[in-house]
């Protein structure tokens, strides 16, 4: 998970892991190592972000697939690096999440408030935090599926991506009893993940989110670059001029901040952040973790169930 920092670059508290088990999934990537808490650690990524950061973001986007710099005339491959790429220095993801700091720049982006210990849940050992509902945001699966599940994400976190892979497989695990809502959360040292979010906000105003996602998203596609998310959109159905209206003019910032504050209110300070029926889970835990939680939590409310009908039940008989 890619984690936001204090302004400064001082990494907030982490939380222990109240789970017991093996070491979770983590990054891959050369230089890989384990933390004390068994979690492997990938490679060192950051980018450093200047003050401006709205009109360096439209720079960007128009700057196309130079990423160094070169206009859009520039003969770039499609699969050319991930523009910033150059400007990375000095900051580490942990196991399965990337720390991320509140950079000069970036008004507003302060961190998560300080929030007093989430009670635990007992099935799960998981912390219990509520989320703000948002209904106008993205979602899979019916509004009153048991399952509930929540991801704060970012278009350009590399576990984020692995992580929507085991989303998308919960909800072909569990069909109508699960419902995945989507919520926004780029870091401020992603330069494309803004672009990228408004372009997302844009496919979901045009009724093709999840086609969109799903191929932006795919782990396999390489790294985000300015071209890929042009293609994506294009490769998804959607009006090109209305996804460069998005991306210039910011025209969904206010559904963007809006996640923003919903996550750091419930404490969300890095990405991948997950919420299933309001257990947190904190970054890229591997869909086989995914599924214990759901099937704990489906068995616990099976069992209840069972024990309020069972004093009915008795006296019927």
């Amino acid at each position: 998970m890619e984690r936001e920092r204090r302004p400064g670059g001082t990494p907030r508290g982490r939380r222990p892991s109240r789970r017991a088990g093996p070491p979770r999934e983590a990054g891959t990537g050369g230089g890989s190592r384990r933390d004390r808490s068994g979690l492997a650690a990938g490679p060192r990524i950051a980018a450093s972000v200047r003050p401006g950061a709205a009109a360096l973001l439209l720079g960007l986007w128009l700057a196309g697939p130079g990423c160094g710099g070169a206009g859009p005339e520039a003969d770039e491959p499609e699969t050319g690096p991930a523009l910033g790429a150059d400007r990375r220095s000095d900051l580490a993801p942990t196991g399965g999440r990337f720390d991320a700091d509140a950079l000069p720049g970036r008004p507003g982006r302060a961190a998560a408030p300080h929030r007093p210990p989430a009670p635990t849940d007992p099935v799960t050992g998981l912390p219990l935090v509520s989320v703000a509902p948002c209904p106008a945001a993205p979602a899979l699966g019916p509004a009153n599926a048991p399952l509930q599940v929540v991801v704060f994400t970012d278009f350009q976190c590399p576990f984020c991506r692995r992580h929507a892979g085991d989303l998308r497989r919960l909800v072909e695990r569990y069909g109508d009893r699960l419902r995945l809502v989507f919520r926004n959360f780029p870091l401020p040292y992603h330069e494309l993940a803004e672009p990228a979010a408004e372009a997302a906000m844009e496919a979901q105003a045009e009724g093709r989110f999840w086609e969109f996602h799903d191929r932006l998203m795919d782990p396999e596609a390489g790294e985000l670059t300015v071209e890929r998310i042009r293609r994506t959109a294009a490769e998804a159905g959607l009006d090109p001029a209305r996804v460069e209206t998005a991306i210039r003019n910011r025209v969904f910032a206010a559904a963007i901040e809006r996640d923003l504050a919903d996550g750091r209110a419930a404490g969300v300070d890095g990405t991948p952040r997950t919420f299933i029926n309001r257990r947190e889970v904190d970054g890229l835990v591997g869909f086989d973790r995914l599924v214990e939680i759901c099937d704990a939590l489906l068995d616990a409310a099976s069992a209840a169930e069972r024990q309020r009908a069972a004093p009915g039940d008795d006296a019927g008989r």
